[in-house]
């Protein structure tokens, strides 16, 4: 019997893949798309991925990193928030309009599948688990910084901050979809007001 552990990341792994999949078949298929359609497309991934921990889950969560409640060492809670960072990062990078909107929904494709590979190989013993870090950060920072060129320095800086208002609100105050509906007015108005560039 699979433990449900593995059974909640296979399940996320399956569907975030699906999201980036559907976010690039949009970008190609209707590239005039309104600004909204994205993060309607992304949305309804990402309750499927809810209801997936809600079956399956342990209440945990990687953008939170129960690191902060796990004995590990301090370096290991720095790669927890960094992997978190970049899950926002691959995100708020699909949620806005861009020329290369397809580009970068495809470019996430490495950081799940590299995962899902490594923990496979982790799982029959094949490697230990720094291995598995060492490759997947490998990939993780190829990934980001194509993220960060692509889109440039003003709306990484704005997914950052929706990352810091995310992990330091309390949990009732930081829901992820009003913090990534606050970042999606905050794009496309800021895109209007000339202080983000009108595409990347």
């Amino acid at each position: 019997m699979i433990p449900a552990v593995y059974e909640e990341y296979r399940q996320h792994a399956m569907v975030f893949t699906l999201r980036t999949f559907s976010t690039f078949a949009l970008a190609a298929l209707w590239p005039l798309a309104p600004f909204y359609a994205a993060p309607l497309v992304t949305m309804a991934h990402h309750l499927v991925v809810d209801r997936i921990t809600a079956v399956h889950g342990n209440g945990s969560t990687a953008v939170r990193a129960n690191s902060d409640h796990l004995d590990i060492s301090p370096f290991y809670k720095r790669v927890a928030k960094a992997y978190s960072f970049y899950q926002f990062l691959a995100l708020g990078s699909m949620l806005v309009p861009s020329r290369r909107a397809a580009d970068l929904a495809f470019n996430a494709v490495i950081a799940i599948q590299s995962s899902a590979f490594m923990m496979t190989l982790y799982k029959k013993r094949v490697v230990r688990g720094r291995m598995h870090m060492a490759v997947y950060s490998f990939c993780l920072v190829l990934s980001a910084f194509h993220f960060v060129r692509v889109i440039g320095a003003a709306q990484t800086a704005l997914i950052a901050a929706t990352f810091a208002l995310r992990i330091s609100l309390p949990p009732a105050l930081s829901s992820k979809y009003l913090l990534w509906l606050a970042y999606v007015l905050a794009s496309h108005y800021g895109r209007g007001a000339g202080w983000l560039p009108a595409t990347s």
